[in-house]
């Protein structure tokens, strides 16, 4: 996942975590397919639609010559270290306000990171993905802190459970970075979700002190529809990359969006002979909605 410009290799650890976790599934999926020939194509390819790949980059310190372009055109970009300096070594490109909005979530340099069932990093995990759920449509959001490893780390494997990523994904996609220990990733993943858990149980959304005051089902919607592909025939203007990691917690808040849910969803339901939109659940509109991108 390294990649080089004229002016420079990129930050220290620099990633793509959406594509990084594509790539990680995709040889797991290999593995499976080998191993369960009863998994059709359609199962494979609903979980890896479930990656936006673009919308979530991970780093360490940026600095002068890491130019806008070069890291990924991030909309959002969400500083961890402790002290506020780490700006004066942005490229100038980062600092156009029009194009860049820039965040500080500090933690103290005291606290142990991987200790996530502490209540002060909780409070700091929590503070780090509200921004993220607060993150413009469509705008790739870059987190870093000094090394792109712990602070970082941290933060966005909290925000990969969150939206449903299971932890053995979470945990490969952390040790990818230089300088990681399993142990530390297995800490916090204990402190986030439980020993033994494979993911986050949607139950449990409300008492878990690293997602108070955090919209899950605003999270999850934010992360998962990804930044538009000019490319792709079926993406336009306002539209949205629709995810099957979207769940039925994610209908109350869709459905709070009118415009949203009469433009891009509520035409596909009526599209399918048989379906009701009051009895139709979440995960059947994406099928309808994949089986249509597919079609075309």
């Amino acid at each position: 996942m390294s990649r080089t410009s004229d002016l420079g290799p990129l930050p220290m650890n620099w990633r793509d975590a959406f594509q990084t976790l594509y790539n990680l599934q995709t040889k797991t999926e290999q593995k499976e397919e080998n191993t369960s020939p009863s998994l059709t194509k359609r199962q494979r390819d609903m979980k890896l639609l479930s990656l936006s790949c673009g919308r979530l980059i991970r780093c360490g310190q940026l600095c002068p010559h890491h130019d806008r372009e070069t890291i990924g055109n991030p909309g959002v970009i969400i500083n961890l270290r402790y002290s506020n300096d780490a700006e004066r070594s942005y490229h100038p490109s980062l600092l156009d306000s029009k194009y860049v909005q820039l965040y500080h979530v500090p933690a103290e340099n005291s606290l142990e990171k991987y200790d996530t069932s502490n209540r002060e990093v909780a409070k700091w995990i929590a503070s780090g993905l509200r921004r993220i759920q607060d993150a413009p449509q469509h705008a790739p959001i870059l987190v870093h802190c000094r090394s792109g490893k712990d602070r970082t780390g941290v933060l966005v494997a909290a925000a990969l459970l969150a939206i449903g990523i299971e932890a053995s994904l979470v945990k490969s996609e952390f040790l990818i970075s230089t300088g990681t220990e399993e142990r530390w990733i297995d800490q916090a993943i204990q402190g986030l979700i439980g020993k033994g858990s494979r993911k986050i149980n949607d139950c449990d959304l409300n008492r878990l002190p690293w997602l108070r005051g955090v919209d899950v089902p605003k999270l999850r919607c934010v992360l998962t529809r990804g930044p538009l592909n000019d490319d792709d025939d079926d993406v336009k203007e306002g539209s949205i990359s629709w995810s099957t990691a979207v769940i039925d917690a994610e209908l109350p808040y869709l459905r709070q969006q009118n415009h949203v849910f009469e433009q891009h969803v509520k035409p596909f339901l009526e599209q399918k002979k048989g379906l009701q939109q009051e009895n139709t659940d979440i995960e059947t509109i994406l099928l309808c909605r994949i089986n249509d991108i597919s079609a075309r």
